[in-house]
Protein backbone atom coordinates (compact mmCIF):
# COMPACT_ATOMS: atom_id res chain seq x y z
CA UNK A 1 0.00 0.00 0.00
CA UNK A 2 2.86 2.41 0.71
CA UNK A 3 4.14 1.79 -2.81
CA UNK A 4 0.65 2.31 -4.23
CA UNK A 5 0.41 5.70 -2.55
CA UNK A 6 3.90 6.74 -3.63
CA UNK A 7 3.00 5.77 -7.17
CA UNK A 8 -0.27 7.67 -6.90
CA UNK A 9 1.61 10.85 -5.99
CA UNK A 10 4.09 10.42 -8.84
CA UNK A 11 1.28 9.79 -11.28
CA UNK A 12 -0.67 12.81 -10.08
CA UNK A 13 2.33 15.07 -10.53
CA UNK A 14 2.89 13.69 -14.01
CA UNK A 15 -0.76 14.10 -14.87
CA UNK A 16 -0.72 17.69 -13.62
CA UNK A 17 2.22 18.50 -15.90
CA UNK A 18 0.62 16.84 -18.90
CA UNK A 19 -2.64 18.71 -18.37
CA UNK A 20 -0.82 22.03 -18.08
CA UNK A 21 1.23 21.46 -21.23
CA UNK A 22 -1.73 20.17 -23.18
CA UNK A 23 -3.81 23.24 -22.46
CA UNK A 24 -6.73 21.33 -20.94
CA UNK A 25 -9.80 23.54 -20.53
CA UNK A 26 -10.31 22.35 -16.94
CA UNK A 27 -7.00 21.00 -15.62
CA UNK A 28 -8.08 21.11 -11.98
CA UNK A 29 -11.26 19.17 -12.73
CA UNK A 30 -9.41 16.60 -14.83
CA UNK A 31 -6.78 16.10 -12.14
CA UNK A 32 -9.44 15.63 -9.45
CA UNK A 33 -11.22 13.06 -11.61
CA UNK A 34 -7.94 11.19 -12.09
CA UNK A 35 -7.25 11.24 -8.33
CA UNK A 36 -10.76 9.94 -7.65
CA UNK A 37 -10.26 7.02 -10.04
CA UNK A 38 -6.98 6.16 -8.30
CA UNK A 39 -8.55 6.25 -4.85
CA UNK A 40 -11.46 4.10 -6.02
CA UNK A 41 -9.06 1.48 -7.34
CA UNK A 42 -7.00 1.42 -4.13
CA UNK A 43 -10.13 1.18 -1.95
CA UNK A 44 -11.48 -1.67 -4.05
CA UNK A 45 -8.34 -3.64 -3.32
CA UNK A 46 -7.58 -3.84 -7.03
CA UNK A 47 -3.81 -3.57 -6.65
CA UNK A 48 -2.55 -6.83 -8.14
CA UNK A 49 0.22 -5.89 -10.54
CA UNK A 50 -0.02 -2.26 -9.47
CA UNK A 51 -2.74 0.28 -10.24
CA UNK A 52 -3.37 2.83 -12.95
CA UNK A 53 -1.66 5.26 -10.55
CA UNK A 54 1.29 3.04 -9.72
CA UNK A 55 3.88 1.81 -12.22
CA UNK A 56 5.40 -0.57 -9.63
CA UNK A 57 4.04 -4.14 -10.00
CA UNK A 58 3.33 -6.69 -7.28
CA UNK A 59 2.17 -4.28 -4.61
CA UNK A 60 2.55 -5.81 -1.16
CA UNK A 61 0.59 -5.21 2.05
CA UNK A 62 2.28 -2.89 4.54
CA UNK A 63 1.04 -4.96 7.51
CA UNK A 64 3.48 -7.26 9.29
CA UNK A 65 0.77 -9.54 10.70
CA UNK A 66 -2.63 -10.76 9.57
CA UNK A 67 -5.68 -12.64 10.80
CA UNK A 68 -8.69 -14.33 9.27
CA UNK A 69 -11.41 -11.86 8.37
CA UNK A 70 -14.40 -12.07 10.73
CA UNK A 71 -17.84 -12.89 9.39
CA UNK A 72 -20.17 -10.09 8.33
CA UNK A 73 -21.82 -8.54 11.38
CA UNK A 74 -19.03 -9.38 13.82
CA UNK A 75 -17.55 -5.86 13.68
CA UNK A 76 -20.94 -4.15 13.99
CA UNK A 77 -22.00 -2.00 16.91
CA UNK A 78 -22.13 1.46 18.44
CA UNK A 79 -18.89 3.13 19.44
CA UNK A 80 -17.44 6.33 20.88
CA UNK A 81 -14.99 7.35 18.15
CA UNK A 82 -12.04 9.75 18.38
CA UNK A 83 -9.99 11.31 15.61
CA UNK A 84 -6.85 12.84 17.09
CA UNK A 85 -5.10 15.20 14.70
CA UNK A 86 -1.32 15.02 14.96
CA UNK A 87 -1.13 18.80 15.43
CA UNK A 88 -3.20 18.66 18.66
CA UNK A 89 -3.55 15.01 19.55
CA UNK A 90 -4.85 15.45 23.11
CA UNK A 91 -7.98 17.35 22.01
CA UNK A 92 -9.62 14.97 19.52
CA UNK A 93 -12.72 15.39 17.46
CA UNK A 94 -15.24 12.91 18.88
CA UNK A 95 -18.15 11.09 17.30
CA UNK A 96 -20.84 8.55 18.05
CA UNK A 97 -20.11 5.84 15.49
CA UNK A 98 -22.35 3.14 14.10
CA UNK A 99 -20.35 0.36 12.45
CA UNK A 100 -21.92 -2.05 9.98
CA UNK A 101 -20.27 -4.76 7.91
CA UNK A 102 -21.39 -6.88 4.99
CA UNK A 103 -19.95 -9.44 2.65
CA UNK A 104 -20.13 -8.80 -1.09
CA UNK A 105 -18.70 -11.22 -3.65
CA UNK A 106 -16.64 -12.92 -0.98
CA UNK A 107 -15.12 -9.68 0.33
CA UNK A 108 -15.83 -7.99 3.67
CA UNK A 109 -16.73 -4.30 3.73
CA UNK A 110 -17.06 -2.07 6.79
CA UNK A 111 -18.94 1.24 6.93
CA UNK A 112 -18.90 3.83 9.69
CA UNK A 113 -21.59 6.44 10.25
CA UNK A 114 -19.96 9.13 12.39
CA UNK A 115 -22.17 11.59 14.26
CA UNK A 116 -20.03 14.55 15.41
CA UNK A 117 -20.40 15.42 19.10
CA UNK A 118 -20.06 18.90 20.60
CA UNK A 119 -16.68 19.73 22.12
CA UNK A 120 -18.43 21.34 25.10
CA UNK A 121 -19.65 18.05 26.58
CA UNK A 122 -18.64 15.28 24.12
CA UNK A 123 -22.23 14.09 24.25
CA UNK A 124 -24.50 16.41 22.25
CA UNK A 125 -24.83 15.81 18.47
CA UNK A 126 -23.44 18.71 16.43
CA UNK A 127 -24.10 18.82 12.69
CA UNK A 128 -24.92 16.06 10.21
CA UNK A 129 -23.35 12.59 10.35
CA UNK A 130 -20.45 11.55 8.12
CA UNK A 131 -20.34 8.28 6.20
CA UNK A 132 -16.94 6.59 5.87
CA UNK A 133 -16.79 3.61 3.55
CA UNK A 134 -17.59 1.00 2.56
CA UNK A 135 -14.01 0.07 3.52
CA UNK A 136 -12.48 -3.18 2.32
CA UNK A 137 -11.21 -5.41 5.15
CA UNK A 138 -8.35 -7.70 4.04
CA UNK A 139 -6.85 -10.25 6.45
CA UNK A 140 -8.06 -8.13 9.36
CA UNK A 141 -6.52 -4.91 8.05
CA UNK A 142 -7.89 -1.60 6.77
CA UNK A 143 -6.28 0.83 4.34
CA UNK A 144 -9.04 3.14 3.15
CA UNK A 145 -8.37 6.41 1.34
CA UNK A 146 -11.15 8.86 2.21
CA UNK A 147 -11.21 11.49 -0.52
CA UNK A 148 -12.96 14.08 1.65
CA UNK A 149 -14.46 14.31 5.13
CA UNK A 150 -16.18 17.37 6.58
CA UNK A 151 -17.42 18.36 10.03
CA UNK A 152 -19.87 21.12 9.19
CA UNK A 153 -20.60 22.43 12.70
CA UNK A 154 -17.69 24.21 14.37
CA UNK A 155 -19.14 23.26 17.76
CA UNK A 156 -17.64 19.80 17.19
CA UNK A 157 -14.13 21.13 16.47
CA UNK A 158 -12.14 21.57 19.71
CA UNK A 159 -9.05 22.83 17.89
CA UNK A 160 -10.35 25.98 16.20
CA UNK A 161 -14.11 25.99 16.77
CA UNK A 162 -14.66 26.28 13.00
CA UNK A 163 -16.14 23.91 10.43
CA UNK A 164 -13.37 21.63 9.22
CA UNK A 165 -12.73 19.69 6.02
CA UNK A 166 -9.98 17.22 5.20
CA UNK A 167 -8.90 15.38 2.07
CA UNK A 168 -7.06 12.15 1.23
CA UNK A 169 -7.15 10.66 4.72
CA UNK A 170 -5.65 7.18 4.78
CA UNK A 171 -7.56 5.36 7.52
CA UNK A 172 -5.58 2.28 8.47
CA UNK A 173 -5.12 -0.47 11.01
CA UNK A 174 -3.05 -3.66 11.02
CA UNK A 175 -3.56 -6.76 13.17
CA UNK A 176 -1.07 -7.12 16.00
CA UNK A 177 1.23 -10.04 16.65
CA UNK A 178 -1.20 -11.39 19.28
CA UNK A 179 -4.90 -10.98 19.99
CA UNK A 180 -3.98 -8.90 23.04
CA UNK A 181 -2.96 -6.14 20.64
CA UNK A 182 -5.98 -3.85 20.04
CA UNK A 183 -5.13 -3.13 16.41
CA UNK A 184 -6.76 -4.79 13.44
CA UNK A 185 -10.29 -5.91 12.62
CA UNK A 186 -10.11 -9.57 13.61
CA UNK A 187 -13.02 -10.20 15.98
CA UNK A 188 -15.68 -8.65 18.18
CA UNK A 189 -13.94 -6.29 20.59
CA UNK A 190 -14.70 -3.39 22.89
CA UNK A 191 -11.80 -1.34 21.55
CA UNK A 192 -10.41 -0.80 18.05
CA UNK A 193 -7.71 1.62 16.99
CA UNK A 194 -5.45 2.64 14.14
CA UNK A 195 -3.55 5.40 12.44
CA UNK A 196 -3.96 8.01 9.72
CA UNK A 197 -0.49 8.03 8.12
CA UNK A 198 -1.49 10.66 5.57
CA UNK A 199 -4.09 13.39 5.32
CA UNK A 200 -4.51 17.12 4.78
CA UNK A 201 -6.90 19.60 6.37
CA UNK A 202 -8.06 22.02 3.66
CA UNK A 203 -10.53 24.11 5.70
CA UNK A 204 -10.35 26.48 7.59
CA UNK A 205 -6.66 26.41 6.60
CA UNK A 206 -4.37 23.95 4.84
CA UNK A 207 -2.54 21.70 7.29
CA UNK A 208 -0.75 18.36 7.06
CA UNK A 209 -2.13 15.95 9.67
CA UNK A 210 -0.12 12.86 8.74
CA UNK A 211 0.51 10.71 11.80
CA UNK A 212 -2.95 11.22 13.30
CA UNK A 213 -4.74 8.43 15.17
CA UNK A 214 -8.24 7.06 15.68
CA UNK A 215 -9.93 4.93 18.34
CA UNK A 216 -13.30 3.27 18.88
CA UNK A 217 -14.70 2.31 22.31
CA UNK A 218 -17.85 0.19 22.33
CA UNK A 219 -20.85 1.82 24.04
CA UNK A 220 -24.44 0.74 24.58
CA UNK A 221 -25.98 3.32 22.26
CA UNK A 222 -28.90 3.73 24.66
CA UNK A 223 -27.57 6.84 26.39
CA UNK A 224 -24.44 8.81 27.16
CA UNK A 225 -23.61 7.45 30.61
CA UNK A 226 -21.04 4.97 29.27
CA UNK A 227 -19.23 7.43 26.99
CA UNK A 228 -15.55 7.33 28.02
CA UNK A 229 -14.30 10.54 29.65
CA UNK A 230 -11.58 11.26 28.95
CA UNK A 231 -11.52 9.01 25.89
CA UNK A 232 -8.39 7.18 24.68
CA UNK A 233 -6.68 8.81 21.71
CA UNK A 234 -4.42 6.03 20.39
CA UNK A 235 -3.65 2.32 20.57
CA UNK A 236 -1.63 2.89 23.75
CA UNK A 237 -4.90 4.21 25.24
CA UNK A 238 -3.32 7.52 26.25
CA UNK A 239 -6.13 9.79 27.52
CA UNK A 240 -7.38 12.93 25.85
CA UNK A 241 -7.46 16.20 27.70
CA UNK A 242 -10.53 16.21 29.96
CA UNK A 243 -13.57 18.01 28.62
CA UNK A 244 -13.45 20.33 31.63
CA UNK A 245 -10.02 21.54 30.47
CA UNK A 246 -11.13 22.54 26.96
Amino acid sequence: MRRVLRGLLVALLGAAGALAVGGCADPEGELKAFADRCADQVNAGDTDGGTTCDPVPEVKSSCDFSCTNPAAGVLDGTFFYTLSASVADDIPLVFLATATSEETDGQLYLTWSLQPLAKADRKTPAGPPITVGPMLVVDGSLAYLAKSLSVEDGAANPISGSPIAAENLLISTCPGETRDDPQGMCETADFYCGTIPQGTVVKPTKLDISGSTWTMVRVSGSGTDDYPEPPPINCAMDPAKAVTEL
